[in-house]
């Protein structure tokens, strides 16, 4: 029998050390681009407030279903520098997994040049603004983004808010830490 690999820190080991250290102090958790859930945020933050950002409303009933008990409010709407509207392209990667045949879209990416290539699945979905979000609810924040791509985007929209973000947890690919970090310190 082989041995369980175990990565660590993971994201639910980081999560859970968030949580046990300042987590009493974090009011809400602004998670963008949930897809369907995020476990470890659920377990890590029970009691909190979770703001869910996800522009594909097929996701919605298991959505629903998943924070089912929690204090969550789902929002249809995509994270991005300024309010307005854009094309959110939808792909299945996985059409033979479960997910992918029942929601036939697995990931999805906001086109910001306004390039729309022939046979690609698009909607029109209304962008906001984490600034615009943030000042709804109360902080202190943790934000976790996992959105493909427009990860420097949307950083690029959240400037009054960051006061108040204790933590945020982005799932980027390693060539966009340096950039990132440079936005957050500006």
């Amino acid at each position: 029998m082989a041995a369980a690999f175990n990565r660590f820190p993971s994201k639910a080991n980081c999560l859970a050390h968030i949580s046990a250290f300042t987590g009493h102090d974090i009011k809400t958790i602004v998670d963008v681009g949930i897809l369907y859930s995020t476990p470890e945020l659920i377990t890590a933050f029970p009691n909190q407030k979770h703001v869910l950002i996800e522009p594909v409303e097929v996701f919605n009933d298991t959505i629903v279903a998943n924070y089912s008990g929690l204090d969550y409010e789902l929002l249809n709407v995509a994270m991005s520098s300024e309010k307005g509207r854009l094309n959110l392209e939808l792909r299945n990667h996985l059409p033979n997994s479960p997910h992918g045949a029942k929601y036939n879209v697995t990931a999805s990416n906001l086109i910001f040049d306004g390039d729309l290539k022939e046979n690609k699945n698009y909607v029109e979905v209304e962008t906001d603004t984490l600034d615009n979000i943030c000042q709804s609810y109360e902080g202190p924040f943790l934000v976790k983004i996992d959105v493909d791509g427009a990860e420097l985007e949307i950083l690029k929209g959240a400037d009054s808010c960051l006061d108040d973000v204790y933590w945020f947890v982005v799932e980027v690919w390693l060539s966009r830490i340096g950039e990132i970090t440079r936005i957050l310190n500006e």
